[in-house]
């Protein structure tokens, strides 16, 4: 767990720099190289997770279920990252096709990923004391988080339905849990900064 929780942190700093009102002035080169390194890793993470640490249904297994969300988190953070970093870099030097493309691609890593987080938060339950742990809350706002932008970006039902299953989540979650609290109210907030 140790080693994934450390990825994640990579990934966070790798994205963390990136935000709107900020126009991205590294070399892209190295952005991109660092993106695809961490995407590999993840995947490689994901794809060489012992048995016991996969998510099977309808069997819990608290470890698993940290690993995994974890896992889709940091998926998350580093393609939410590329789309913003393709939305504000001035010295991105990809036409458009190419820049349509690797957004379009990133979203769907997006997706999928808030879909296995919301698989997860299903088989654990919202009142599980596993989502007392402040990097799954996170999780579950990054999750959140992607599920509003793809309802205000397609007016999906289900992705509304599941956007509002995560803010549930994160309300019964904060009756006991500080970091919850603050995370269900950073969602109205960046929704009214990015949008």
């Amino acid at each position: 767990r140790i080693t994934k929780v450390e990825l994640f942190h990579r990934v966070l700093n790798h994205t963390s720099c990136i935000s709107p009102g900020i126009h991205i002035k590294r070399d892209q080169h190295e952005f991109w190289d660092r993106h695809c390194r961490f995407d590999n890793e993840l995947s490689l993470c994901i794809i060489k997770l012992p048995e016991n640490a996969r998510i099977g249904n309808p069997i819990y297994n608290r470890d698993a279920v940290i690993v995994n969300t974890e896992l889709q988190a940091a998926i998350i953070s580093l393609h939410r990252g590329a789309i913003r970093n393709l939305r504000f870099s001035e010295h991105n030097s990809c036409g458009e096709e190419v820049k349509r493309q690797q957004a379009h691609h990133s979203q769907e890593r997006v997706m999928n990923s808030a879909q296995e987080i919301a698989h997860i938060l299903r088989i654990a339950g919202a009142y599980s004391t596993t989502f007392m742990n402040p990097i799954l809350i996170f999780s579950v706002y990054l999750a959140a988080f992607a599920f509003i932008e793809d309802f205000l970006d397609t007016q999906k039902e289900q992705s509304q339905d599941t956007a509002l299953m995560f803010l549930s989540a994160l309300v019964t979650i904060n009756v006991r849990n500080v970091v919850a609290r603050s995370l269900a109210k950073q969602v109205a907030k960046d929704e009214l900064y990015w949008y």
